[in-house]
């Protein structure tokens, strides 16, 4: 419920629920083609940074999700 999504579109965090449910689903719909694919995981007791590898337009794009989360795996 207290999700905060950092975007490197904007520079402040968003806060919650639904505004990051609506940056996922813009990801989603810029990158979710055929050519997505995660290459690498590096994870923790409470992270992990998952990399990615992308096809759009014809330019590869490499990046990650660092993802936190707390004791209760939230």
């Amino acid at each position: 419920d207290d999700v905060v999504f950092y975007s490197p579109v904007v520079f402040t965090p968003q806060v919650g629920k639904a505004i990051t449910r609506q940056y996922l689903a813009a990801a989603l719909h810029v990158f979710g083609n055929d050519s997505f694919r995660y290459v690498r995981e590096v994870s923790g007791d409470h992270a992990a940074v998952l990399e990615f590898l992308v096809e759009i337009d014809g330019m590869v794009v490499n990046g990650v999700d660092i993802l936190h989360w707390n004791d209760a795996q939230q």
